[in-house]
This record gives C-alpha cells, sequence and structure tokens, in this order.
C-alpha cells in the first residue's frame, strides 16, 4: 500500500482558514493509501482542526454533476508555465507523480495558482528548474 504523505511538511501543508467564520476547504486528487495521518504545522492563540476523508476508489467521490478534462501542460525550460483554462474547472493545488496523469515516475513536484481562466504551474522542488515530460492534471468543476 503506497504511503500518502499529505500535510507533512511545508511543501505538501494545506492552507487553513485565516478567521473563523469561514471554512478553509482543501481537496486533493485521491490516493490509495490505508491510513490517514493529519499533522498541525502552526496555529494561532489555540490548535483546533476539523477534517474528513472520503473513502472510496476516487470518481465515484464527484457529485453526479461534476465535469473533469484533462489538461496538458506539457513541458518547460523555465520553471514556471501558464496555462489558459476555462475557468470553471479547478485543479489540484499540489502536482506530484501520486497525482499526475500518465506513468511517469519522476520526483517532481508542482504547485498550481488559478488566476482567472489560467492556472500557472512552478515547479517547487528545484525551483527555476524546467521539466521534460508532458505534465498532464485532471481538473474538474466544483
Amino acid at each position: 500500500m503506497e504511503q500518502a504523505a499529505l500535510g507533512q511538511n511545508d511543501q505538501n501543508a494545506f492552507p487553513g482558514n485565516v478567521d473563523n467564520r469561514y471554512n478553509q476547504v482543501s481537496v486533493f486528487q485521491p490516493v490509495k493509501a490505508q491510513y490517514v495521518k493529519v499533522v498541525p504545522v502552526s496555529w494561532n492563540n489555540h490548535i483546533c482542526v476539523r477534517w474528513s476523508v472520503l473513502v472510496g476508489s476516487g470518481d465515484e467521490l464527484l457529485p453526479a454533476s461534476t465535469e473533469c478534462q484533462e489538461v496538458g501542460i506539457g513541458s518547460n525550460s523555465g520553471g514556471r508555465k501558464t496555462v489558459y483554462l476555462d475557468k470553471k474547472f479547478e485543479c489540484p493545488m499540489k502536482v506530484s507523480k501520486a497525482n499526475w496523469l500518465g506513468g511517469d515516475s519522476y520526483d517532481d513536484t508542482f504547485e498550481i495558482m488559478s488566476n482567472k481562466d489560467t492556472i500557472v504551474v512552478t515547479r517547487t522542488d528545484s525551483p527555476g528548474s524546467g521539466w521534460g515530460m508532458n505534465l498532464r492534471v485532471k481538473c474538474c468543476t466544483a
């Protein structure tokens, strides 16, 4: 069984909410794991966390109205790439071999930031370095 190392260090940490009126929802692509461990890495005043895990193979957990598409990001030589995407789709915020599409097994990691109708993909394991693989991710409607 593969171990899911999500949220165990700053590179894989999910952002929390910044005030108690709003929830922060962090969603990641399904991973196969026997156990899930949540480790808070920082807090203000006092520690408090609420979380849930959806169990299943992945696609059946999406609402019936969810539409997904494969987004081709491709390769890059400068460590950052902008890709145009219909703003109705949301892509994973963190990308690695655990959730990119295809059989590549590199140890590269990426961050995806959404900005209106574009996403900006940045390599995080080696900032400023490009990547040679044809990077692809699955993005879905909320």
